[in-house]
């Protein structure tokens, strides 16, 4: 089961402000939101979840980018095989 939280809990989970994570988001150095209908979105736990371990292991920017385009990958053969 796939859990999705909302940004006010990726802000805190994270401590990165709204603002700031857009910014992560829009140069790929965090996944995109998930959109469920029109006016739901949400971030995927466990992608969410491997960033944290990412930034604890001091991963550089060319790691986490590779990473967010891997899990962006992942999530378009979820969708294939649902």
């Amino acid at each position: 089961m796939i859990e999705l939280l909302r940004i006010p809990d990726v802000t805190k989970t994270t401590t990165i402000p709204r603002s700031s994570l857009y910014k992560l988001i829009e140069n790929g150095l965090f996944p995109r939101q998930v959109r469920i209908g029109m006016r739901f979105a949400g971030f995927i736990k466990h992608e969410v979840d491997a960033m944290l371990d990412a930034w604890v292991k001091g991963l550089s920017h060319d790691e986490i980018k590779a990473l967010v385009k891997k899990l962006h990958a992942d999530r378009l053969k979820t969708e294939t095989a649902a």
